[in-house]
């Protein structure tokens, strides 16, 4: 038990949603890394544009690495049928 008098079964968070699809993360991705390149190549903000640039590619990169998973994940699911 804790000091507040609960235990720490009744704080244990439980998961009943699914988790959000990769497309989350690299839809806007994409989307920031082509305006960063834009402002970059365009004459824009340089620091912003790469702000964006950087920030962008690292979406995108968590992104496509998310839906590799979910797809091996679901390929892994279905070959335990």
């Amino acid at each position: 038990m804790s000091e507040s008098g609960t235990s720490d079964a009744d704080r244990r968070v439980t998961h009943d949603e699914a988790p959000p699809a990769p497309s989350s993360a690299w839809v806007p991705g994409a989307g920031l890394l082509f305006i960063g390149l834009w402002m970059v190549t365009d004459g824009g903000p340089l620091l912003l544009g790469w702000a964006f640039f950087a920030l962008g590619l690292s979406l995108l990169i968590i992104g496509a690495t998310a839906c590799g998973v979910a797809w091996g994940m679901d390929l892994h699911s279905r070959s335990q049928r």
